[in-house]
């Protein structure tokens, strides 16, 4: 017996399947950057979700291409975070089925730096965390305030501020301030000398040092017998008014900012001995005579000649007394009678100025006339005639 049987055919493929893809597998971030990814969703739509302690910005993805981002939180550095996006299958049994796809977000901490201050031509040394990129890690904004090298020591160039950005491997970048000061203008008037009769220099008279003009950066000034102080109480000059002469000092100024400038000051020397000082003695001070009786006085002389003068009516055997030990004479003249005539001897100042000075000596004559005590007899003179 033969009998006829019908196959129908069943469709066993998904009317209206399901489809979502996320365009990036993977996106790297920095910190609490904003990861933004694309996708396209057939036939949902896609719920999605992710693991990390950060936020999605929806919840669901509907049909169509577009994009949705994650936004890490703190917490998540260091981490990968695992998102996602899945639709169920719509019809419970076959022949459709869910569908997923799923991306990462590598969260990379931020690197850490602190800035800092240098004064102008000096440098210090910013380090950033982590492992620092390998193309120019340290950069600039301002080289005109400040240059940083790949190892970021930085040198400040002219007073002001620049900001250093660090970039690490992970291309997660940081920026730090550092700000530059300007060193002091010290100005100094070098060299100097003592000014006689003084031995020495006070280093802290404005008129001597030139402090007060051309400096106008404030700061704390010291005064040194090294090249280089460590601080401003290193070997310092004991008594900075009263400096020795014959000597090299270093004045040192330090800005609030702790910007150091060091300058030389030479002392030179003068003596303010006389190389060849006068001197002039006349041995007696005084000397009694009767009439017009010779005085006779004993003198020396040393880098002389002198000059010699007196203020009586007689005369003197010079006027000038020659270098050695010799004598003078004062005549004295009836005038001079009962009075005292004072004899000078001087040589004048053989340099004009300091060291050297004018120097005398003084005697007198006292003149007895004749009808007074000579050296203790009485004289009478009888004018009668007989």
């Amino acid at each position: 017996d033969i009998v006829p049987i019908v196959v129908n055919t069943v469709n066993c493929a998904c009317p209206a399947p399901p489809s979502v893809v996320i365009t990036q597998p993977n996106v790297d971030v920095c910190g609490t950057m904003v990861a933004t990814f694309d996708y396209t969703v057939a036939n949902g739509p896609a719920s999605v979700s992710h693991d990390g302690a950060g936020t999605l910005s929806t919840s669901s993805l509907a049909n169509g291409t577009s994009t949705f981002t994650y936004t890490p939180a703190a917490a998540d550095a260091g981490n990968t975070v695992t998102i996602t996006a899945n639709i169920a299958d719509p019809d419970g049994t076959g022949p459709c089925e869910a569908v997923s796809d799923m991306a990462t977000v590598t969260v990379n901490p931020n690197p850490t730096m602190t800035g800092g201050m240098v004064c102008v031509g000096g440098m210090i040394t910013l380090t950033g965390s982590g492992t620092p990129n390998g193309t120019s890690p340290y950069v600039s904004d301002n080289m005109s305030v400040a240059t940083v090298t790949d190892g970021g020591v930085v040198t400040g160039v002219s007073a002001g501020t620049a900001t250093i950005t660090y970039t690490d491997i992970n291309n997660c970048t940081v920026m730090a301030t550092v700000t530059v000061n300007a060193v002091p203008d010290l100005s100094v008037t070098s060299p100097i000398t003592n000014s006689c009769p003084a031995t020495t220099v006070d280093l802290t008279d404005v008129s001597v040092t030139g402090l007060a003009d051309g400096n106008s950066t404030v700061g704390t000034i010291s005064y040194h017998t090294v090249s280089n102080p460590a601080n401003s109480t290193d070997q310092v000059v004991a008594t900075p008014t009263m400096a020795a002469t014959g000597a090299t000092y270093y004045i040192r100024k330090e800005t609030a900012a702790n910007c150091v400038d060091i300058v030389p000051i030479v002392v030179n020397t003068v003596n303010c001995a006389c190389p060849a000082p006068p001197s002039v003695v006349i041995t007696q001070p005084n000397v009694d005579v009767c009439g017009t009786m010779v005085a006779t006085f004993d003198y020396t002389v040393a880098n002389g000649p002198a000059s010699v003068s007196h203020d009586g009516a007689g005369t003197l055997s010079t006027s000038s007394l020659a270098n050695g030990t010799s004598t003078f004479t004062y005549t004295p003249a009836a005038a001079d009678a009962g009075n005292t005539v004072t004899i000078t001897a001087t040589i004048a100042d053989p340099d004009g100025t300091d060291p050297c000075e004018t120097v005398s000596d003084m005697a007198t004559v006292t003149v007895f006339s004749s009808s007074q005590n000579c050296f203790g007899v009485q004289v009478e003179i009888n004018t009668d005639q007989e």
